[in-house]
């Protein structure tokens, strides 16, 4: 019975540890994912620029082809002019997953970006990529 107790209290330590440690990256990387979908919404569309977009993306919205980007780059460009400043505070939220590019677990945010633009304000959606220490562009549209 006392190594079975043992067992249970390692077993409750590493719940407590593991638990502990996601609450912590949760709380270091959601600010640095609404300060890079801040900096990104400046970047990319003060004025839209494609160039900008593809500098920013992860592999798997790289494997898009140009001409989509460069079609939604139009479209946005047209429904909401270049983007002038942020309406409210940005909200993300982190999740894991896999990537359709590889099968490795990744950390991604969802960060819902409420913005002015020169035409309207809309809710805008930027999905996020951590890999390799930093934040990419996974996605990004219209809410």
């Amino acid at each position: 019975m006392r190594m079975a107790g043992k067992l249970l209290l390692i077993l409750c330590a590493f719940v407590v540890i593991y638990t502990a440690t996601a609450y912590l990256r949760a709380f270091k990387w959601e600010p640095a994912a609404a300060h890079y979908s801040r900096e990104s919404m400046e970047v990319i569309a003060k004025p839209w620029n494609v160039n900008h977009i593809l500098s920013r993306a992860s592999l798997t919205l790289k494997t898009i082809p140009t001409q989509r980007i460069e079609q939604m780059v139009e479209s946005n460009n047209l429904l909401l002019g270049s983007f002038i400043h942020l309406n409210y505070k940005i909200n993300c939220s982190l999740f894991s997953g896999s990537d359709t590019y590889d099968n490795k677990k990744h950390t991604y945010a969802t960060c819902d970006i409420p913005a002015k633009f020169e035409k309207k304000s809309v809710h805008f959606m930027l999905q996020l990529l951590y890999e390799r220490d930093e934040w990419f562009i996974n996605n990004m549209q219209i809410k």
